[in-house]
């Protein structure tokens, strides 16, 4: 784990000697910024409009898209093999 250019990145080789990069770049505060590239191949964001949910007072709302609760990131570190991120909702 490492972070360059304000993103935290993980990069690894696959069975098949494919190298696969997975990207958080602090965007939205949630997981939809995260990236994984194949080299070579396109790049996509598995995690698009996801997130946690919350329930307040019965009624769930999530943390991204319409309906969301605004966040906000507050910090982001690498911490030996863990990427840390702190958001407020």
């Amino acid at each position: 784990m490492r972070i360059e250019n304000g993103s935290g990145l993980l990069t690894y080789t696959t069975r098949s000697d494919e190298e696969v990069t997975y990207a958080y770049t602090p965007n939205t505060g949630s997981v939809t910024d995260w990236t994984v590239s194949v080299k070579g191949k396109s790049s996509f964001r598995p995690a698009v409009d996801s997130g946690p949910v919350f329930d307040f007072g019965g009624q769930s709302c999530g943390g991204v898209g319409k309906g969301g609760a605004p966040a906000r990131l507050l910090a982001h570190k690498v911490e030996g093999d863990r990427l840390m991120a702190e958001w407020k909702y």
